[in-house]
Formats: C-alpha cells, sequence, structure tokens
C-alpha cells in the first residue's frame, strides 16, 4: 500500500516538474479549440470566429488583441468551424511581457442563429511562478477530471424573425433603402439584416425584449429616424414592425468663451442614448465627432432624438465634468447632458483650463534621457458604463450606415494615440498637454529603457498615478531601468 502512495507521489512530483520546466521556456503559438453547439449540443458547422480580445491570469485586464499584435506577432484571425463544430483559434502564450494568456474574447456568428460575443478560458493552469501547492491542486484536479483543459463551448440560440418596413408620411410611401439597428446587432452588424425588395428582414433578434430603430439614409438631406420602439422577441416568431422616419435633430453647438479664439485642434465627440436607456441598457447607442471649427462651433447634421452626452477638447483646454455619477472615480471624466427632441437644438459646452504634466525621464545612471515617449490615457465615462479614452471615439454610425464597413479600430487608435503622449527631449523632459484634471495614469516607455514597476497595492503595472490641477502643470521624475532587468509576471 506504502510503495503505491510512494509512487503516486512520485508520478505527482514527476507532473510537477515537467510543467514547471514547459512552463519556462517559450512555447510555440498555442491554440485554443473552441466548439460551436446549438442549444440541444448539436455542432454548428461554419460559424465564423473572429478573436478580439485577451486577458491575463490572476485578474488581469482586458487587453485589445489588435495593440497586442505588435508585441507577440499572433494575428487575431478570424476562423471557421469544421463539420464537428471545432474552430482552432491561435492566441498570444503572453498577452505582455511574461503575463500568461488565460482568456480570449470573441465575436461568434452564423447566419441561422444570434450573435454572440464570449470570453473563454483557454489556459486553465496556473501560471509558471505560481507556487508548488497550487499546482499540485490543478493537476489533482486534472487528474479528477473536475477541470477540463479545453474551453467550455458556445452554444448559439436561435433567434426571432423580424420584418421591418419604413415609410415616410405615409405607410404607402415606404423607403426601398432601410437601414435599422436592434439589440445586440454588433459585433456582427454588417451580415445581421438581410433585404428582400423594400423589406428589411432578420432571423437573429435575441429572444428577450429587443429595443429597434429604423434608420434611412436619402441621397440627399439629413439622416432620418424612427423613435425607438420595443418589442418581445421569441426563436422562431416573427414581429412585422413598420415604423415612420422623420429627420433627425440638427444640433448646432459652440465652446463657451472661456476658450480664446480662434480654437485650435478642437473636437466633440457624442453618444445620444434614447430617452429612458443609459450604458447599462441593451438599447442601440448612436455615435458621432466632429471637429470644432475656429470660430469655436460644431454642427451634428442629424442626429437621433434623446439624450446626448458631449466631451471635448482643442489645443489647452478641455469639457468641464457634467453632472457626478455614482460609482465614477476622480480619473474619469463625466459628459456633460443636454436633451434633444425638436427639429433644432443649440448647445454650448463648457469648457476648463486642461492641466500639463512635465515627466522628466532619466536613464539608471541618473542622467537625462532623450526619444522616451510619456504617455496618459485619460477615461471618459458614457452613459454610466463604458469608459474609454478621453477623445478617442473619432468615428461616426452614420458612416457605417453609408457605406456598411464597420469601423477601422486599428487606423482610429493610430490617428488619436498621440494625443495625450510626448517625446523626451535631450534634457529628458516630456511635456504632455491637454490632459483633464483628476487623478491620471502614466507610463513612460524607450527602445532600450523601461520604467520600474510598481508592485504597491497588491499588483503590478509599469505605471503610475498623479493628480492634476486645471490651468496648471504636475511635474513628475521617473529613474528608468535596462529592458530586461525585471519583467511583469502574475
Amino acid at each position: 500500500m506504502k510503495k503505491r502512495v510512494f509512487y503516486g507521489m512520485g508520478i505527482m512530483l514527476l507532473a510537477v516538474a515537467v510543467f514547471t520546466g514547459l512552463s519556462l521556456l517559450a512555447p510555440p503559438v498555442p491554440v485554443a479549440f473552441i466548439r460551436v453547439l446549438d442549444e440541444k449540443g448539436r455542432p454548428v458547422a461554419d460559424a465564423t470566429i473572429t478573436p478580439d480580445g485577451l486577458r491575463p491570469k490572476k485578474r488581469g485586464g482586458h487587453y485589445g488583441w489588435s495593440a497586442n499584435y505588435e508585441r507577440s506577432g499572433v494575428k487575431a484571425e478570424t476562423v471557421w468551424t469544421d463539420a464537428d463544430g471545432y474552430a482552432r483559434v491561435k492566441y498570444p502564450y503572453y498577452v505582455i511581457e511574461r503575463l500568461e494568456t488565460e482568456q480570449i474574447s470573441f465575436a461568434v456568428d452564423h447566419p441561422d442563429f444570434c450573435p454572440d460575443r464570449p470570453f473563454r478560458k483557454v489556459a486553465p493552469s496556473p501560471p509558471a511562478n505560481a507556487p508548488l501547492k497550487e499546482k499540485l491542486k490543478y493537476l489533482a484536479l486534472r487528474l479528477a477530471r473536475q477541470v477540463s483543459a479545453r474551453p467550455d463551448p458556445v452554444v448559439l440560440k436561435r433567434g426571432g424573425i423580424l420584418r421591418l418596413t419604413g415609410y415616410i408620411g405615409t405607410k404607402e410611401n415606404i423607403v426601398t433603402n432601410l437601414n435599422a439597428e436592434i439589440s445586440d446587432m454588433w459585433p456582427a452588424g454588417t451580415n445581421f439584416w438581410q433585404r428582400t425588395g423594400p423589406v428589411l428582414w432578420s432571423k437573429k433578434a435575441k429572444p428577450g425584449t429587443a429595443h429597434l430603430r429604423a434608420v434611412h439614409i436619402p441621397e440627399q438631406g439629413p439622416v432620418m429616424f424612427s423613435q425607438l420602439v420595443s418589442f418581445e422577441a421569441k426563436a422562431g416568431e416573427t414581429n412585422e414592425v413598420a415604423l415612420e422616419l422623420i429627420p433627425g435633430v440638427r444640433v448646432a453647438g459652440r465652446l463657451d468663451e472661456s476658450v480664446p479664439r480662434p480654437v485650435r485642434g478642437g473636437r466633440v465627440c457624442t453618444r445620444v442614448f434614447a430617452e429612458g436607456h443609459d450604458g447599462n441598457s441593451r438599447a442601440p447607442i448612436w455615435s458621432g465627432w466632429q471637429p470644432v471649427s475656429p470660430e469655436g462651433e460644431f454642427i451634428f447634421a442629424s442626429l437621433p432624438p434623446g439624450r446626448m452626452e458631449v466631451i471635448g477638447m482643442c489645443d489647452g483646454f478641455v469639457s468641464a465634468n457634467g453632472k457626478p455619477l455614482t460609482g465614477s472615480s476622480s480619473s474619469q471624466r463625466l459628459p456633460q447632458c443636454f436633451p434633444i427632441n425638436g427639429r433644432e437644438e443649440s448647445i454650448t459646452l463648457q469648457m476648463e483650463a486642461a492641466a500639463s504634466c512635465e515627466v522628466t525621464v532619466l536613464d539608471d545612471a541618473g542622467q537625462a534621457l532623450a526619444g522616451a515617449r510619456a504617455g496618459f490615457w485619460p477615461n471618459v465615462l458614457w452613459g454610466g458604463n463604458g469608459s474609454t479614452v478621453f477623445a478617442s471615439d473619432v468615428f461616426n454610425s452614420e458612416d457605417f450606415f453609408r457605406t456598411g464597413v464597420p469601423a477601422d479600430w486599428f487606423s482610429i487608435r493610430k490617428l488619436v494615440e498621440d494625443d495625450f503622449r510626448a517625446i523626451s527631449d535631450s534634457n529628458g523632459v516630456a511635456l504632455v498637454r491637454t490632459l483633464p484634471a483628476g487623478s491620471q495614469s502614466y507610463s513612460v516607455t524607450h527602445t532600450n529603457y523601461a520604467m520600474p514597476i510598481d508592485r504597491s497595492g497588491g499588483d503590478a503595472r509599469r505605471s503610475r498615478s498623479i493628480t492634476l490641477s486645471s490651468g496648471e502643470t504636475g511635474r513628475v521624475t521617473v529613474k528608468m531601468q535596462k529592458v530586461g532587468t525585471e519583467a511583469l509576471t502574475h
């Protein structure tokens, strides 16, 4: 009996040794076998899987895959499920530095089912630097078949059927190029709808309460919208809806007089929420942005009625905080809100002097380091639930409906990524301008040097934070270390 116990322990320790040894090596690109099933457990063939994000092990955040590609070289590629419902999805072993990937996020789509965008755990094992006790526990659970090495399958649901027409004035005056947005249309917005004559239809309405708005873009004149309507979608059942279309709300805006004219480098971003809905709702959200003229003016030619949330920035100024929200932090700028329900509305965006931050960068010997990139990522909280980098939402919902082409997020990121960045000069000083006041995080990068890891608060990151004041310049000094001195680990 004792021999069996020792033999079992020997096998366990050998397994741990092999596990630890392999984890210290940089393995080939891992592959996740994602399986897609229907609600009866049958495999779904020819479903598309489009990866878009990564999460590391041990309380990691959600990282965009396009940004990771520059570091890992593993491209997020669309794949298709085979006859057994399986698809092979390659993903980076590390999300960043030595933070191992645990989960991936991806969009799943098939002509006969509602689209989905789930997360799946693709690497359930503990990280390489986990305590031995944790590794033993994982191996015991694997041997007992209480932990699966493969991700849980994705179960697609069949949707309700929707047939939609839109008309102008009278129900006989039906438009022939109708568009629409509905709950859970994204990320498969390009093939959610089918068209038969003037009828826009889909069999992908997710069961439950759905919110729908018709959109019509005439060859000339403003975009036209229907009122937002709600209905109960049930799998296999048909809802027929005819909606009246009217021109949207023309919003003429201006920056307040605190901003000297001429205004330089100005833009505003907006999200419009239907009345009674916010970022916690499944109702469609209309997005847009516009440049600000030297006179401080901007125009949104046609927006759906509802609650308009707006932020803006220009050289030396940012929009003032909107009404405080429960749960928002001092690092999140809040939009200003305006009800827009008439044919034309005028708004004035309240502005305040932006903050600046002077980041002095030193090398490991304490000498000024030129060519280092200091960057901030101030956030804005939309609709009480949905945070993005301030004024980075330079895309228009209207453009998608005009062209049918989804927003190019990689190009958008490239367009705005230098808004809150600066390069250190010969004195090692990088002056970052036009920052919202409040607590803001920053990091510094360089080809040959890395920002030391901050392990305060029980976490590890290559960033710090500073509290900035409106119209003032904060100052920090960062002493760098040689690249490779230490790596982010779990």
